[in-house]
């Protein structure tokens, strides 16, 4: 992996992107080393997730958006799906 980023005390904080070595890449905030609030992932296979975290933990509301436009919407709870997933074909 790559960051790159602020670091504060030895650890990722404040706006940054972390890349994986497969292409895959995280846009968003992290504090404390942790991913900390609204997030991009942006997946070497073209799908995009906007993901909420508290302190590397996925929580609240977060959407799945594939290369066809079309997309699902869910929340998370803790790292774990807490609500209906809608999904919603291109418009």
């Amino acid at each position: 992996m790559m960051y790159e980023g602020l670091f504060l005390n030895g650890k990722l904080n404040g706006n940054g992107i972390l890349k994986d070595t497969n292409g895959d890449k995280h846009v968003g905030c992290f504090k404390d080393g942790e991913k900390h609030g609204l997030g991009m992932y942006f997946g070497h296979d073209g799908i995009k997730w906007e993901i909420n975290y508290d302190m590397g933990k996925k929580n609240g509301p977060a959407t799945i958006l594939f290369p066809d436009n079309s997309k699902m919407e869910f929340a998370w709870k803790d790292d774990r799906v807490e609500s209906d997933i809608i999904y919603k074909n291109k418009e």
